[in-house]
């Protein structure tokens, strides 16, 4: 017998109290160890539209619902008595007639047409439909799924959005001990290609903001050192506050791995270039933001540049443009893509470039240069 858990009750459990949620993941557990336990107090909703739907009393008010059937045990819902039951009397699991996935349907007695002024907010898509307007809106082609008709209706890639099979006790509990981080267990079938495909060498995955970039890439790390059991795994990001943030959800992903996590690294590229030139040559000297901007303050008060850019201009124009791409002169300078900035320094200017050269910023070395060292750190853009 399958034991699957949905996304409903994932969510469902993380607007519990602490003490109604452990109770909750103890009554999971002995689920999943034994569904036929006859210690559980299982009652059937003859109710419900859906004659699959049971109550597992969980304590004296709190009740889980479950969809049994002879092949699978989904847990559905959890809540309070009274609004459980009205879950599970509202909805029906059934096989989309077109696609073949499974999915929820929620069933109305009646329906009234209430006009009331239209909101984007307002709009609710299933994810699968969420992600194809993102796509069109960006200029892409949204990718279609073939239908399944007739084959089991949780393997087509739109039902695994919402179910998932638990295969052991680690993975349940990794499922329960972050409701709220639905990414920990809800991969999207296009997001679980990239994580566990096999690459004959490096890959990019791009999309638009909120298409999971991050998630794939903390799943694929986690996926590399569970295939490579003797290697280590080094995930980087453009920032300390970003790799932080990653190496709490790479933790949380983990957490009954500890000996995985041995293996896991997350750091900021920075922190990684200056721990490999640390290990070659000795500890370098960065020139500090404030030592950049005197030094930029200086060269652009020289009435022979004859610029008249704004002093926060010309940083960003460094640190965005110049030293991120490592430009060394006037000819790079004015044929580098500028996405998203679009004025630029004059060629007349050039010689305010010169004197930042001169200065020790601008000689492809970078900002440490400043400070008399022999190797700079390069920025990536």
């Amino acid at each position: 017998m399958d034991f699957r858990i949905a996304d409903t009750f994932t969510d469902s459990l993380a607007k519990l109290t602490g003490e109604e949620q452990k109770a909750v993941k103890t009554t999971a557990f002995d689920l999943q160890l034994n569904p036929a336990n006859p210690g559980m107090s299982l009652h059937k909703l003859d109710k419900a539209r859906d004659k699959h739907f049971w109550s597992v009393r969980v304590s004296s008010d709190i009740r889980l619902i479950v969809h049994k059937s002879d092949a699978s045990l989904l847990l559905c819902y959890v809540d309070h008595h009274d609004p459980a039951y009205e879950w599970a009397n509202r909805r029906k699991l059934e096989t989309h007639p077109k696609t073949g996935a499974a999915q929820w349907v929620e069933i109305r007695e009646r329906v009234e047409e209430v006009r009331v002024p239209y909101s984007s907010g307002d709009a609710d898509l299933p994810a699968e439909a969420s992600e194809a307007s993102l796509e069109l809106a960006t200029g892409g082609k949204p990718q279609v799924t073939q239908p399944t008709t007739g084959t089991d209706p949780y393997s087509h890639p739109d039902a695994q959005r919402r179910f998932r099979v638990m295969n052991d006790v680690e993975e349940l509990e990794r499922a329960l001990e972050f409701p709220w981080e639905k990414w920990t267990i809800f991969l999207y079938p296009a997001q679980r290609q990239w994580v566990e495909r096999d690459y004959s060498g490096p890959a990019r995955v791009s999309g638009s903001a909120g298409t999971g970039k991050t998630i794939v890439a903390l799943h694929r790390a986690v996926f590399l050192a569970r295939s490579h059991p003797e290697s280590r795994v080094l995930l980087v990001t453009f920032s300390d506050t970003l790799a932080n943030a990653l190496l709490t959800k790479l933790r949380r992903l983990i957490s009954n791995e500890p000996r995985l996590a041995e293996r896991l690294e997350v750091h900021a590229m920075n922190a990684i270039g200056e721990r490999l030139y640390e290990q070659q040559f000795g500890r370098p000297h960065i020139a500090s933001s404030e030592a950049v901007k005197r030094t930029m303050k200086a060269a652009a008060s020289n009435e022979k540049t004859g610029q008249k850019f704004s002093l926060n201009f010309l940083l960003t124009e460094w640190e965005e443009l110049v030293d991120a791409w490592q430009l060394d002169s006037w000819g790079a300078y004015r044929d580098v893509k500028r996405l998203g900035r679009k004025t630029r320094l004059p060629e007349r200017a050039s010689a305010f470039h010169s004197r930042v050269q001169n200065r020790g910023f601008g000689n492809g070395s970078c900002r440490c240069l400043a400070l008399g060292t022999q190797q700079g750190r390069r920025r990536s853009p």
